[in-house]
């Protein structure tokens, strides 16, 4: 795969305990392949978008890129 998630959580801390953005997400992006993601207002898109990215941390889980994990 050209993109591969894999049981990624994502969680912020905030004054009232953690928030948690993303829960045990996996997905497989294939060369050539288009994706869309897709849902309401805070569900997570962009913080997804954001962790594939390099821009965000995963709190748990990992992200691949050509095979290669994402530092």
């Amino acid at each position: 795969a050209y993109v591969s998630v894999r049981g990624v959580d994502k969680s912020y801390p905030s004054r009232h305990g953690a928030v948690q953005a993303l829960s045990g997400i996996d997905i497989d992006v294939r060369p050539g392949e288009f994706l869309s993601i897709l849902g309401p207002s805070g569900c997570g898109k962009s913080t997804l978008l954001k962790c594939i990215g390099g821009l965000e941390e995963v709190s748990a889980g990992t992200i691949r890129v050509h095979d290669a994990p994402l530092d």
